[in-house]
């Protein structure tokens, strides 16, 4: 069960905790807890960081790359990406990609891209996956979920946890 929601103010002794977990921040050069507290109010991005890390990391076998991109446009994102070497093997592959942005002045999040590689599928991490992403987007006030169903199992994936088109 999901509670309601958080509140949370991001500090620079948890964007250094971040880093230590391997995440590279990219985009904007300094001060990444201002813009986060700024623009993505109440978003517990160290431990979304360490939960997605947590439940991703024992599944790959090859190097992992974390990103963090915060992009300062008319219209500020975050671009949450972990993925491995091999992501683009459909077979060994993993990754994830969410997009934290805002349209017409809600906050919205775009589930771009998910892979798991093909022994771990439908034993539930897509479910630790989405309950770990589901509280920040609660503490957040995201107001809308978009999901692009494009692989092999997507589509009945997001039906199942009653997403429709």
């Amino acid at each position: 069960m999901i509670p309601g929601s958080k509140t949370h103010s991001l500090t620079s002794n948890e964007i250094e905790k971040i880093i230590a977990l391997g995440f590279q921040f990219e985009g904007i050069a300094t001060l990444y807890e201002e813009f986060i507290n700024t623009n993505f109010p109440n978003f517990n991005l160290l431990l979304f960081s360490k939960l997605i890390n947590d439940i991703l990391s024992p599944l790959c076998h090859t190097v992992v790359h974390k990103f963090i991109h915060l992009n300062n446009l008319a219209t500020p994102e975050i671009h949450f990406e972990y993925y491995s070497d091999d992501c683009s093997d459909e077979i060994n592959g993993l990754a994830l990609l969410r997009i934290f942005s805002w349209q017409n002045g809600e906050l919205i999040v775009t589930h771009d891209y998910f892979r798991l590689p093909a022994s771990v599928r439908g034993k539930g991490i897509a479910k630790q996956v989405f309950r770990a992403s589901l509280q920040q987007y609660i503490n957040m006030g995201v107001k809308k979920i978009l999901v692009h169903a494009a692989l092999k199992d997507g589509g009945y994936v997001w039906a199942r946890n009653f997403f429709t088109a």
